[in-house]
């Protein structure tokens, strides 16, 4: 029968070992050879013989670490060491040992830990005769030959609430206008961008918005709004603002509200909203990077 142990916090102190070799400190830079969404991180529950350490993103910044012992190697160990990108802090850092359970009554714990920081690096480690590491659901497995090798990975990640990541050469195309008011964002190249405004409304409650924010710090780039001044419905009129975006991961959000009809345009890709009903608030976020990542196979 397989014996799961299901211990959390302080539990867990049993299972620490002083004697595992620390994996290479942590810097403020946190230099990976790739960042990626948090979003990967999710997944399922996942084990694997004989030993296996997993974080598994669980949504609104809430982690587990789950730990599985099949086997009966006395020197066996697993940690986890999560740190914060942007100011070198260590969020976790804990190590577990080879009395989870054994070969014949297989155990796991898990560990909840909170992940609020924009940036953050991980760095799994396993040993034992045979292990694996998990970030998510991506195993990363080192078995025989030889025998008892150390398995350990590290990873960067950054928290912005989007399912994926899209090329930021997406926001390229041609300048877009729609009434009754817009906002579009485009990218002209060399991290240089501008935001076309459009606004052909009598009502005098219409509005846009444009935030952008850098994922691995948190800082907001820009953060401007538009009233309707800038046109009327007899005579529209258009604004543009230039913006320099340097930042290797970050959010867009674009927001519109118009009696009508009002557009979104990220890019030339177009997010419409009109009637029914009235002045309905349009407001989309997305999330980009200057170059698409590489996918777990290729790390």
């Amino acid at each position: 029968m397989n014996l799961r142990h299901n211990l959390i916090g302080c539990a867990l102190a049993a299972t620490i070992v002083a004697s595992i070799p620390s994996p290479a400190s942590a810097t403020a830079n946190c230099n990976c050879a790739s960042t990626e969404s948090a979003t990967e991180l999710g997944g399922t529950v996942t084990e694997a013989a004989f030993y296996s350490v997993q974080l598994l993103n669980q949504g609104g910044g809430n982690y587990n670490v789950h730990v599985y012992d099949a086997t009966y190697d006395a020197a066996a160990f697993g940690r986890i060491q999560v740190t914060n990108c942007q100011t070198g802090d260590v969020i976790l850092d804990q190590t577990f040992d080879s009395s989870i359970g054994n070969y014949t009554t297989p155990g796991s714990i898990d560990v909840p830990v909170v992940i609020a920081v924009p940036a953050f690096q991980v760095t799994l480690t396993t040993r034992s005769i045979r292990f694996v590491a998990l970030f998510g659901n991506d195993q990363v497995y080192l078995g025989n030959p030889p025998t008892s090798q150390l398995n350990t990975q590290t990873r960067c990640y950054v928290s912005c609430d989007c399912t994926t990541f899209a090329s930021a050469s997406v926001l390229g195309g041609t300048v877009a206008e729609a009434a009754f008011y817009s906002v579009q964002l485009l990218n002209q190249g060399g991290g240089n961008y501008n935001v076309h405004v459009y606004d052909a409304t009598y009502d005098a409650a219409a509005f846009g918005r444009i935030k952008v924010t850098d994922c691995q710090t948190g800082d907001v780039i820009v953060d401007q709004a538009f009233d309707s001044s800038i046109g009327n419905y007899t005579t529209p009129g258009s604004i543009d603002v230039p913006v320099v975006i340097t930042a290797q991961f970050f959010t867009v959000e674009l927001t519109t509200q118009e009696y009508s009809a009002s557009s979104l345009f990220f890019g030339n890709d177009q997010v419409y909203l009109g009637n029914p009903p009235t002045s309905q608030l349009n407001t989309q976020i997305r999330c980009y990077e200057p170059v698409i990542r590489r996918s777990p196979s290729s790390r």
